[in-house]
């Protein structure tokens, strides 16, 4: 390299070469075979620098061990796309060893298609690098449009205007790409001036500053940074308390350059004993980004609480606390001047954690000796377990949930006896279904008896829900008179309880009691008395309107007696109500077996069909009747159909497409409005219905996961895998 010149781009057929080089790499449908065929060519003399540097790069992380993976295995290499990395995939199983190896590759590969992108940027147009900027219209401002290692204001090395690249000159622009990855802070710190896309969602609204108003815009935030090496994430929000926390992985030693060219002697130096520093120090810098993106998302996040942890087990090795102004007034100055960027402090990690001024900063030797003690990471006293937590709800979620206290929402925990005396009296039905029927009458009496409103509301109506989302489509049940008629039956004719705003009113109802009439209506049946067998359905279905089992209880009472239309509308009724995958596969696999033997068979193939896209046992039912029907050569045609075709034809035969469009939508409310009253706890089973409904959203997907996982370590109980929003790069 020519120090003496003020040049810093590639004579254009040099940097025509090295990106054939790094496409030929991208393209390959073999990608094992082409890497193992780069490292040999670098051993050629006909390489050139940029292939013998590619060489290295490969070999140091393991490359030549892809020919010991399985024989079954088969890489697959995704190029990377809209900034996003390039992604090396593999068709089998692997261990973790051999995960690790894939993962080192595929940083190894990200490493060289950042040099490619630097030093294309570079001579885009003839503009250097810093003159380049992304921007997009919003309103009368412009703001960066991404964030990371493609939009850094990255000067490349200089070199003579004749001169050809060494290794050297590849390797410090390997080496700035990590310098840099905190380089681009500012616009992400700007976030807030973008409009959150997602603030509003499905007819639910979340206030500026709110709890999802704040999850959505850093998902947003983290899965379009532009990072040179993969990294998976998980957060959580505090809004009452103004904090975020963001736990990030820091990659692997054989993730970084081994060697550093030194453009005295024009020798490579040997920095693998420092590979601790080198580590903390990426991940130092990417704290300092990550800090941006919390705060970020939203005006009013005061603490941003970063640890890094290590890759697989998740035991943590760095730890920081930024406070906004602060951060503000040092942190993000040293990073627009450049100081946070110097190679000079390349390994310097005293020097690094002088400008970041983080209010704390821990972190240990990646030896796996100590770990970090992350004593408070903003989030405590966050979580509070539904049942326990006696906050009163907003307007809004009173009069979707129809109660007033978030703890009288929950569906989980029931307080009080009978759980197991009705279980204990369903066992002994086998001896005695008599004596059965006394017990289980006597204890539903006895619940009944003790059930009694919230602050002695007589008016109040008993509710039993079997999940959460059943819970939240409570207020569906409004305008259904037939239901309404039979709660009141049950009720022996008292009046339906209303709050403030003139809504029916409900409280919880001990599970106990739902199955204790289930038994007795089991044990009805069994006895030949279908009239009480058929009343005890009944009162299942006017106790918990929005249970499936009640209406599956029911319509298998009328179907054993031949009532085939009944049973069928029953169910439909049922499937307006139903929420969850397996409460739909129950009642749609019986609804499919009564059209069938009525003679619908169409309809009631396409029910089958349909039905295998849902969870449980009776999906996997509807799978292997519809296996059998594809056998069959008089099955109807539609049994080679799609779900989503299937959908159609019952939407033609007047069936409903559980879950409903209605149904949905308040499963959206209640999760946006639990959230922003900042109770994650039990917003926790609605967020994970929407990483259901939305699975192709990857910000909504990743601001529910933060809510259902938070940001807690796997030594503080959660089971999950680190990387619960997309590992992004």
């Amino acid at each position: 390299m020519d120090s003496r010149s003020e040049n810093t781009q590639l004579i254009p057929y040099e940097a025509w070469k090295v990106r054939q080089a790094v496409d030929a790499l991208l393209g390959s449908t073999t990608p094992a075979g082409t890497i193992n065929s780069l490292m040999v060519r670098a051993g050629s003399p006909e390489a050139s620098p940029f292939e013998r540097y590619a060489g290295v790069v490969l070999r140091e992380a393991g490359a030549a061990q892809l020919a010991d993976l399985p024989p079954n295995c088969t890489l697959l290499l995704t190029p990377p796309t809209d900034g996003r990395l390039a992604r090396l995939t593999c068709t089998a199983r692997l261990d973790e060893s051999q995960w690790e190896l894939v993962m080192d590759v595929e940083n190894a590969i990200n490493r060289l298609c950042c040099i490619a992108d630097a030093i294309e940027d570079s001579g885009s147009n003839g503009q250097p690098a810093e003159q380049q900027v992304r921007i997009s219209f919003l309103g009368s401002s412009f703001v960066n449009d991404r964030a990371g290692y493609r939009s850094a204001r990255m000067a490349l090395p200089p070199i003579g205007r004749s001169e050809q690249p060494s290794m050297g000159y590849f390797n410090e622009i390997d080496w700035r790409v990590l310098d840099h990855i905190a380089a681009t802070a500012h616009p992400v710190f700007q976030a807030t001036l973008l409009p959150n896309m997602h603030q509003a969602f499905m007819g639910a609204s979340a206030p500026d500053g709110s709890d999802w108003d704040i999850r959505t815009r850093l998902a947003a935030i983290l899965e379009g940074l532009e990072l040179p090496l993969r990294f998976g994430y998980r957060f959580d929000v505090n809004a009452q308390a103004q904090a975020v926390s963001v736990l990030f992985t820091v990659p692997s030693e054989s993730s970084f350059p081994h060697r550093v060219f030194d453009g005295r002697t024009r020798t490579f130096v040997d920095v693998a004993e420092r590979i601790d520093d080198i580590r903390i120090a990426y991940a130092m810098r990417l704290a300092c980004l990550l800090a941006a993106a919390a705060f970020g998302s939203g005006r009013n996040v005061e603490h941003a609480h970063i640890t890094g942890v290590r890759v697989g087990n998740g035991a943590p090795l760095f730890n920081c606390a930024f406070e906004r102004k602060a951060y503000v007034r040092k942190t993000l100055l040293a990073i627009d001047e450049g100081r946070l960027s110097d190679p000079t402090i390349r390994f310097d990690t005293a020097k690094i954690a002088h400008l970041m001024d983080p209010s704390e900063l821990e972190y240990v030797r990646f030896d796996g000796d100590s770990h970090v003690v992350i004593r408070d990471n903003g989030m405590k006293g966050h979580r509070i377990e539904p049942h326990l937590d006696e906050r009163e709800l907003t307007d809004e979620l009173k009069k979707l949930f129809h109660t007033q206290r978030i703890c009288d929402i929950d569906t989980r925990h029931y307080f009080g006896e009978g759980g197991q005396a009705v279980s204990a009296a369903r066992s002994d039905s086998e001896e005695s279904s008599i004596a059965a029927i006394a017990h289980l009458e006597r204890i539903a009496a006895e619940l009944e008896d003790a059930m009694a409103p919230p602050d002695d509301n007589a008016k109040s109506r008993p509710l039993y829900c079997a999940n959460p989302l059943a819970r939240a489509v409570v207020s569906l049940l409004d305008d259904d008179l037939a239901i309404g008629e039979q709660a009141e039956a049950f009720l022996h004719g008292a009046e339906h309880g209303e709050t403030a705003a003139g809504q029916p009113s409900y409280f919880r109802a001990p599970d106990a009691l739902f199955h204790a009439h289930m038994g007795l209506s089991d044990l009805y049946e069994r006895l030949g008395d279908t009239r009480g067998a058929e009343t005890e359905a009944d009162r299942c279905i006017a106790l918990a309107p929005t249970t499936a089992t009640g209406y599956f209880r029911k319509s298998d009472i009328l179907a054993s007696q031949k009532r085939y239309m009944e049973a069928a509308n029953l169910l439909r009724a049922g499937l307006r109500l139903a929420v969850s995958p397996r409460d739909c596969a129950l009642l749609y696999y019986h609804l499919a077996l009564i059209l069938w033997n009525t003679g619908r068979k169409r309809e009631a193939v396409a029910v089958h069909v349909y039905t295998t896209s849902l969870a449980g046992e009776y999906a996997e039912k509807a799978k292997r009747v519809v296996a059998n029907l594809r056998k069959r050569g008089d099955s109807p045609v539609i049994v080679y159909a799609s779900p989503l075709a299937a959908s159609r034809e019952m939407m033609r035969a007047r069936i409903p497409v559980a879950p409903s469009d209605a149904a949905r939508t308040l499963i959206v409310k209640a999760a946006v409005g639990l959230s922003c009253a900042n109770a994650p706890e039990a917003c926790a089973p609605y967020a994970a219905a929407l990483t259901s409904y939305f699975r192709d959203d990857r910000i909504i997907a990743s601001a529910c996961r933060s809510i259902i996982h938070g940001s807690k370590l796997p030594n503080e109980g959660v089971a999950a895998p680190l990387a619960v929003g997309s590992e992004t790069g």
